[in-house]
């Protein structure tokens, strides 16, 4: 499937106010159940989507973590571009205090288990 092809999908993608989130450690940030097709109905583009938001979930999270290098800005601003209504670029998903202590416990577990796991 082509990468236009997801965008079209995305673009379909509706805010859900009770919409849940998860955090995706390979994307290391959190992505919202009405940001992607249902992972039970459509796996197929569901991982199809998921794979186009790698880089954009990344960098949602590096704004979130107030980074001062952000690595994967230009795939954000061309998913802004293709797809502007998506849910994904709503302000509390990004700058909710809530939302940002949540992650920031996340990637400190993370680092934790990563820390003991190179000391064995």
């Amino acid at each position: 499937m082509k990468t236009e092809a997801v965008y079209e999908i995305l673009r379909g993608m509706s805010f859900d106010p009770h919409a849940t989130h998860k955090y995706d450690i390979l994307r290391g940030g959190f992505f919202w159940s009405d940001e992607l097709p249902s992972q039970e109905k459509d796996r197929e583009n569901f991982l199809r989507c998921l794979m186009v938001l790698a880089k954009p979930i990344a960098h949602r999270s590096e704004l979130s973590l107030d980074k001062e290098e952000l690595r994967f800005e230009e795939e954000w601003t061309e998913l802004r571009e293709k797809c502007p209504d998506w849910p994904g670029f709503r302000d509390e998903r990004i700058n909710d205090e809530r939302i940002k202590r949540e992650l920031k416990a996340i990637k400190y577990k993370e680092a934790k288990c990563l820390n003991e796991l190179e000391k064995e």
